[in-house]
């Protein structure tokens, strides 16, 4: 990287070489003091310093850094940046020293973008800031020794100050792949000199400055301009920007507000001012203001797309959106309306001079108790304060609704504490499950801080209460993880009715008192009179959630019967002829059955590694007597649930595959041991084309259906990463005519397994992942049912049940709990480990990949240029060639796919449409009374092409309205808006609870 013209003082190395053999040199560094100390009386090192100091060489971090003839010293290392682009947008990270630079975890094999600024000094004490830029490997990162600064390679800029002014500051943003701030240069005594490297087009400058008007008032300045590098004249000055600058003053009835800082945030970045002055002279331009206001407890005020053209007074009204906070004393909460801390509309704060002030705003104030009992409710008169003083000690929710005019109302809820400091956090993650007679409630604790020594469980038949208490909870009915941080609560309902809804909080209880409550969660009790008779005589229940076989969409109705119970269950006794003859005309029906196959030939064998193999010869005989139980048959059950086994080998002929296929084409062969279920549609074993495939006819075909529960799996490194909350099974399928062998690997639907494990699942955090050959893995569909993993994959492979938890410090929104959950299932990436960027844009790309990772879809092709802007080495090809497959992605009419275009709402809806339809989704489950025509004003602007596909996305609910009454089709979709819809899409189609 450094320049073959930069010469090196060849007698000084000769020197150093001849004399390093005689005295070793220790501590030999250039960084703003020569040489600290040379061992050896017998070196001159006062000429050895000089040579040194010609060399004008500083070592910063592992990297030597050269300055040009005629600098004297390098001054400091002002800001750094390197950027990675990659499937979930960018990853980035600043650094002030090189030293960080070398903490930064980079890997060799990726491409990255390097971004560093540093201060110089010429002979003429002149500072000059040097931006130093380069696209690298992340190989030539980690390796990068040198830096060397030739001034025939930089363009030079030289910025004047405004000599009315004192207190300059520059902030430039380059023209590059990332926003690069180097933030607030002071100048030199006349301006700042830069030097930007010479590919660099345009550069975005903000000048800041400020002069004192008299004794007791300052005028600020803000401007910007941007400059094009290949027309510029220098020096630069903002004297044109000063004249047409105008003047922005924040006023609080009808008083200069007083700010405590300002940050001003134009269509390139934000730059941050402190000041005391409430007016700015600013560029006119179109910009977001953020200011700090008041003392001590700061608050924000956020003001959004203003545009700025002339002299404005920002009038901060009764309008306003309002946020509460409060102080608490014994016994009494006192509430104070300050300046909000969310973003507001714009038109409603804005007047021109008019000097009105503030009027009256009514509000209505509810506090609560943690039995959501209203301990006060009513109106409030006064803007000013609202004072009550009849709380008792403990945690209390206030709800506040604020009456504004012209616009929706304003809500506030938050719990606080009356002399309780110090209770247990509230118990998260509460889920109930209801059964026949009683309701299973579960939840987990905190146990790092103020430990919960028990909890109170809470009921209504009211959403929202009031609640009160039916069950107290000791400590020691938790059960604590392995890592004592965790506790998890499972409690039983028996008191309760039928066709009641009821609704359930938790507390945690400890020393100090009872803490806030949990979720609200509800469940209704069916009557029993609703639950349907599934024909199925002698049959053993269904694990939950069971498929009808009928479904055509791989789904999972709710409550599915006839299927046997992995968990439990035995087959019916053995009847001769004449019994079954009798049997069979009882259970004479038109409606579709689920029977089960009189299993008898059952072989069990130890394997060398320890293990159990059970093979079960099912022969045609046995399969044409199940079929006869029923006019048409929808499940063919072989429950093996009572037989002790490691590995399951069901054989069965062609001539039975074809008998089943002659019954119902969409029966479902259900294979059930104690552990697990496969659900296999029989007419995913196509024998007419595996024949072809084998040159024999279909009827000397031998099908091997097995499931193994792998002992030794051979984790790679990266799946040993995994937290399994299961054994690892293999599902197997292969066709077969004498020693040609041929493997069912791929289905053309998504087929059911079901996985029981000792303890509950978690469904926010547990999902099943395939382990693929490479070493990976991948997420694949799964709905949780109590201890039962239902899985939906389209091929075959090894499954596991892992537990997995995702948090991100920058989701704390309504978004939170549907993003961390699908980041938890390996569904959506952060843009770093803590953070996700939720009001980030996605592209097109982006969404392609999230899609296809939730659907677990794969290509086994090539890509084969189907785009003409898609090369085939993007870190989406795989996805995109997937998702092509699929039918999801079809491009534009030009043969481009755009991946890098910011994907609009329309587009999203289409691609989710396409998934949805990829998938067989229950029509029936749309809201056909939801009409977008009727409801979004916005309709007209929809594209012809994306109309029918949100028409349906509108019914299911995946997509709602931007606002109320519109549909935005045109609007980018941030990626906590894109999270959202990939999971509401996953719950219609039964992907995901």
């Amino acid at each position: 990287m450094r320049n073959s013209n930069r010469y090196i003082l060849v007698p000084l190395l000769s020197f150093l070489l001849i004399f390093s053999s005689v005295v070793p040199l220790v501590n030999v560094q250039a960084q703003g003091e020569i040489i600290e100390e040379v061992v050896g009386e017998s070196l001159n090192q006062e000429v050895f310093e000089n040579e040194i100091e010609a060399l004008n060489t500083y070592i910063l971090g592992n990297i030597t850094f050269y300055l040009p003839d005629g600098f004297e010293s390098y001054i400091l290392f002002n800001r750094g940046t390197i950027y990675r682009a990659n499937e979930s947008g960018a990853d980035w990270e600043w650094f002030s020293t090189l030293e960080q630079l070398e903490d930064i975890n980079i890997e060799s094999n990726e491409s990255y973008f390097l971004e560093m600024a540093f201060t110089i000094r010429n002979a003429a004490h002149e500072n000059i800031i040097f931006l130093y830029q380069a696209n690298l490997t992340g190989q030539e990162i980690i390796d990068l020794d040198e830096i060397n600064i030739d001034e025939s390679e930089v363009t030079e800029l030289q910025i004047e100050s405004n000599d009315d002014f004192i207190n300059h500051r520059l902030t430039v943003i380059p023209d590059s792949i990332f926003t690069f701030n180097i933030n607030e240069f002071q100048f030199n005594e006349s301006g700042v000199t830069l030097w930007l490297p010479t590919d660099m087009s345009e550069v975005h400058l903000k000048y800041i400055a400020k002069k004192e008007i008299d004794e007791n008032k300052l005028q600020r300045i803000h401007l910007s301009k941007k400059i094009n590098l290949n027309e510029f004249q220098s020096p630069i000055n903002f004297d044109n920007e000063l004249g047409e600058a105008v003047k922005v003053s924040f006023l609080k009835n009808g008083q200069p507000l007083e700010i405590s800082s300002l940050l001003i945030e134009d269509y390139l970045a934000s730059s941050y001012t402190y000041f005391e002055e409430n007016t700015i002279l600013m560029t006119p331009d179109s910009v977001k203001f953020e200011i700090y206001v008041g003392e001590g407890d700061y608050e924000w005020i956020w003001v959004q797309k203003i545009d700025v053209m002339e002299d404005t007074d920002l009038y901060l009204t009764d309008s306003v959106d309002l946020d509460v906070s409060f102080g608490y004393f014994p016994e009494e909460v006192r509430f104070e309306h300050q300046l909000m801390s969310g973003e507001f509309n714009l038109q409603n704060v804005i007047f021109s001079n008019n000097g009105e002030s503030e009027s009256a705003i009514s509000y209505n104030i509810e506090i609560k108790n943690v039995n959501k009992e209203i301990v006060f409710m009513g109106p409030a008169e006064t803007r000013y304060e609202f004072l009550y003083s009849n709380l008792t000690p403990g945690n209390y929710e206030y709800n506040v609704t604020i009456n504004l005019p012209n616009q929706e109302p304003i809500q506030k809820s938050e719990w606080f504490e009356i002399d309780t400091w110090g209770t247990s956090s509230p118990p998260t993650n509460l889920e109930v499950i209801a059964s026949e007679g009683e309701v299973e409630l579960t939840w987990e604790s905190n146990l790092n801080s103020n430990a919960p020594t028990g909890h109170v469980v809470k009921r209504s038949e009211s959403k929202g209460g009031p609640f009160i208490d039916i069950a107290e909870m000791d400590k020691s009915e938790m059960i604590i993880n392995a890592e004592g941080n965790i506790g998890t609560t499972h409690f039983i309902d028996s008191d309760v009715i039928d066709g009641i809804t009821y609704y359930y909080i938790v507390t945690a209880l400890n020393d100090v008192g009872e803490g806030i409550p949990s979720n609200e969660v509800s469940v209704t009790l069916k009557d029993k009179e609703d639950d349907g008779d599934d024909g199925n005589s002698g049959g053993t229940t269904p694990p939950s959630g069971g498929n009808s076989g009928g479904n055509s969409d791989g789904g999972t109705p709710s409550g599915g019967t006839g299927s046997t119970s992995p968990s439990g269950g035995t087959p019916p006794p053995q009847v001769d002829e004449e019994e079954l003859e009798s049997t069979e005309q009882q259970e004479e029906s038109n409606e579709p059955k689920s029977v089960e196959v009189d299993v008898n030939d059952v072989k069990t064998e130890d394997q060398s590694d320890g293990t159990i193999k059970t093979i079960v010869e099912v022969d045609d005989k046995t399969i044409t007597k199940a079929l006869k139980k029923a006019e048409e048959v929808d499940q063919l059950i072989i429950d093996l649930s009572t037989v002790e086994t490691d590995t399951v080998d069901i054989q069965l002929s062609s001539e039975s595959i074809n008998a089943v296929t002659d019954n119902n084409d969409e029966t479902v062969i259900e294979i059930v041991t104690d552990e697990v279920a496969y659900r296999l549609p029989v007419e995913e074993i196509d024998l007419d084309d595996t024949a072809k495939k084998l040159g024999v006819s279909s009827d000397e075909l031998e099908i091997s259906i097995q499931i193994n529960k792998l002992k030794d799996t051979n984790l790679t490194e990266e799946q040993n990463e995994l937290d399994l909350a299961s054994d690892v099974y293999d599902f197997h399928i292969e066709v077969s005519s004498g020693d040609e062998t041929i493997e069912v690997e791929h289905f053309g639907q998504y087929v059911e397994r079901v996985i029981i494990g000792e303890k509950r699942f978690d469904p926010n955090r547990s999902i099943a992942v395939r382990l693929n050959e490479d070493g990976t893995f991948s997420p694949i569909p799964t709905i949780f049912d109590g201890n039962e993993a239902i899985i939906k994959s389209n091929s075959n492979s090894m499954y596991v049940i892992v537990e997995n938890k995702v948090t991100f410090e920058d989701s704390e929104g309504w978004y939170q709990t549907t993003i961390e959950k699908l980041a938890s299932k390996y569904i959506v990436n952060g843009v770093s480990e803590t953070k996700f960027a939720p009001n980030e844009v996605t592209t097109r790309a982006q969404l392609a990949a999230m899609l296809v990772r939730s659907l677990d879809l794969k290509s086994n092709k090539n890509y084969s240029s189907i785009f003409t802007d898609v090369e085939g080495t993007e870190w989406f090809v795989n996805e995109l060639n997937a998702a092509v497959e699929a039918g999801i992605i079809k491009g534009y009419n030009d043969n481009t796919f755009k991946p890098s275009d910011l994907i609009t709402r329309e587009q999203a809806a289409t691609m989710i449409y396409r998934a949805m339809e990829l998938v067989r989704f229950d029509e029936s489950k749309l809201n056909q009374s939801l009409i977008a025509k009727n409801k979004f004003s916005d309709y007209a602007e929809i594209s012809d092409w994306a109309k029918e596909e949100l028409e349906v996305m509108t019914q299911t609910g995946i997509i709602g309205g931007k606002t109320e009454n519109t549909i935005a089709p045109s609007a980018n979709a941030t990626r906590a808006e894109v999270a959202v819809m990939i999971a509401r899409f996953l719950q219609f189609v039964d992907f995901m609870d």
